[in-house]
């Protein structure tokens, strides 16, 4: 199951993040495979596959497959060392890394029409025509001919934002009726509508970008684990063989053979001898 559905708008922004990192706070890191730069990385809550992902790199790639999309990425021998230079996630620049085949097209694989941008665009649209119509600061320079803002967002958001359009041109189609309707004469003018970007990052890209920087901050923490637990190992290692050699030259002391061949084993060779004796 998506964590998606296709007919959903974009979620975008911090929302999008707090929702992720909601869904995934009972998460746990399993580590299949940590061979250099080979890895393979699993991320789940225990006992369910919602949710779950695979991180999977090899000298210049990363994929992510699972239950929020799959992608795959090229840029850096250590991909890890990519996606940790960000500040957060970068969809952006990391879109520009997907490998989609010969024929590329990733900015297709990775946005989508978005009813969300449709109203940004057209509020922006409105408060332009709102300037030409006079209004500066708030004050109009004309009160018979002035447009406030907020009235037209209002109207616009009522006659033509209130429903969700399907795609662009299902949109057009509301525009030019628009336009040719009661709005004409105050002159809005949705010119060439078609050179505007009407998509935004799809969810599922954004929630796999979220996804890696999870995987790979968790892969980090443990690393630091497992170097202080060895830092500890070596360290109650090296205690249990001081007062082992101690309690023996206590026991024999003098220069025997045995005595200095356990020495050398435990690496303890080079130390002061007990009393002072070298």
């Amino acid at each position: 199951m998506r964590a998606d559905p296709r007919g959903a708008d974009v979620l975008t922004g911090e929302a999008l993040e707090r929702d992720f990192h909601d869904v995934t706070k009972d998460h746990e890191l399993t580590v299949l495979r940590d061979d250099g730069l080979y890895r393979h990385l699993r991320v789940a809550k225990p006992g369910t596959v919602n949710w779950a992902f695979d991180i999977v790199t090899w000298p210049g790639y990363l994929t992510i497959c699972g239950d929020l999309g799959d992608y795959t990425f090229r840029r850096l021998d250590d991909m890890f060392r990519f996606f940790e230079t960000a500040n957060g996630i970068n969809p952006d620049y990391w879109a520009q890394k997907l490998q989609v085949g010969a024929g590329g097209g990733a900015d297709q694989v990775v946005r989508r029409f978005s009813n969300r941008k449709v109203r940004a665009v057209i509020h922006d649209w409105a408060r332009d025509a709102c300037d030409r119509f006079g209004v500066h600061g708030g004050e109009a320079w004309d009160e018979t001919t002035a447009i406030y803002p907020h009235v037209l967002i209002d109207a616009l958001d009522r006659e033509l934002l209130y429903r969700e359009f399907y795609d662009e041109r299902d949109l057009f189609d509301a525009l030019d009726e628009l336009d040719g309707g009661r709005h004409q004469s105050m002159g809005l003018g949705f010119y060439e509508p078609w050179e505007c970007d009407w998509r935004d990052f799809d969810t599922n890209f954004l929630l796999c970008c979220h996804a890696i920087v999870l995987a790979i901050s968790m892969y980090r923490d443990q690393e630091s684990d497992q170097d202080r637990t060895e830092v500890e190992r070596l360290r109650e290692v090296e205690r249990a063989a001081r007062v082992y050699v101690g309690e023996f030259d206590h026991l024999i002391g003098g220069e025997y053979p045995e005595r200095m061949q356990l020495r050398q084993a435990l690496g303890l060779a080079q130390q002061p001898e007990p009393g002072g004796a070298s």
